[in-house]
């Protein structure tokens, strides 16, 4: 008989199981200067609020990601949320904002009713990119800075009229300085954009379970446009 081999056997490698795609879901936020825009995005992605920052003009669309996983959805979700200046009310809205856009927030300052004026501004910025959705605007209010003294019943009945009037989805109050209600909002978001693309996966209980946050940058947010700042 032959001598047997001494070379060990290769053993079959293990098989690795391909990471799942995330589900993009894309935001943006409009509205006039200085009512909180770059504030809400900051508090939801970095639960950060500098009570001594003094105000900076947003130069040019910025984006965020955020990417997390909710129970029974088999993918991650990102959720790429983008921060507008008011230089979309006199030049055409960059079609990498509008394209694939799920909600839109139209974001006021509950303190300041000539920003709730402000919004007859803003339709008729997305009535000029209506072509984007097919289904009807997605749009959604919020009023930041509830943490505020403000009328509430004023409040509540300026934001019913226009939302009725305009047949947005709805408002809600929000404060990007203490986070009352941001995360709600968001969550709205990823309600509208299953609804809006009328996937297989129900939005039964996503109100209700725990969402685990993923702190990596998906890979593709680097590689949008050049006038567009990451965040």
């Amino acid at each position: 008989m032959g001598a047997r081999s001494s070379r060990p056997k290769k053993l079959p490698s293990a098989a690795v199981a391909a990471p799942k795609e995330a589900l993009p879901i894309r935001v943006v936020l409009f509205g006039d200067s200085e009512v909180g825009k770059s504030s809400i995005l900051k508090r939801y992605c970095r639960n950060l609020f500098d009570e001594n920052e003094k105000y900076h003009h947003t130069m040019k669309p910025q984006l965020a990601v955020k990417m997390f996983m909710i129970e029974k959805l088999p993918n991650p979700l990102s959720l790429e949320i983008w921060d507008t200046n008011d230089d979309c009310l006199h030049v055409p809205v960059p079609r990498v904002l509008m394209e694939n856009c799920c909600v839109v927030f139209l974001v006021v300052d509950i303190t300041k009713p000539e920003t709730w004026q402000g919004l007859y501004k803003w339709k008729q910025v997305l009535d000029n990119n209506v072509f984007y959705f097919p289904k009807g605007l997605p749009v959604i209010v919020l009023a930041n800075k509830c943490d505020q003294a403000y009328d509430e019943l004023k409040v509540s009945a300026a934001m019913d009229e226009i939302v009725e009037r305009n047949q947005w989805l709805g408002w809600t109050k929000v404060s990007a300085r203490n986070g009352a209600h941001v995360e709600d909002a968001m969550r709205l978001a990823v309600k509208e954009y299953f609804r809006y693309q009328s996937l297989r996966y129900t939005t039964q209980g996503i109100d209700e379970t725990q969402w685990a946050p993923m702190p990596s940058l998906p890979s593709h947010a680097a590689a949008l446009q050049r006038d567009v700042t990451v965040l």
